[in-house]
């Protein structure tokens, strides 16, 4: 008689799925207030991962804004530009200098 053959081990189950990344968030710029969508947590490389930003560029940001900025304020930035947008501001009329 022969011995009896184990039975075969049975496959292991399979991985869970990974997590879900989170969606695009809809934000508004802190810097200059438009609307974005920021895609540092979705499931692609997000379109400013595609700017260069110096070291001190990227720490100023950091210690002014808690937050992601719009591809449009960063890429302006890259360029030179400072950290607060110009604003317009009114100007009123100048007076004319009084008559003598």
């Amino acid at each position: 008689m022969s011995d009896p053959q184990p039975a075969p081990a049975a496959p292991p189950p399979p991985a869970p799925p990974p997590p879900a990344r989170p969606a695009l968030r809809a934000i508004a710029c802190p810097r200059c207030g438009g609307d974005f969508r920021c895609g540092a947590a979705g499931p692609g490389p997000c379109a400013c991962s595609g700017l260069t930003l110096t070291p001190a560029l990227q720490a100023a940001l950091r210690a002014r804004w808690d937050d992601c900025l719009c591809l449009a304020c960063l890429r302006t930035l890259a360029d030179g530009a400072p950290l607060e947008p110009a604003t317009a501001t009114a100007t009123a009329p100048a007076t004319p200098p009084p008559r003598g």
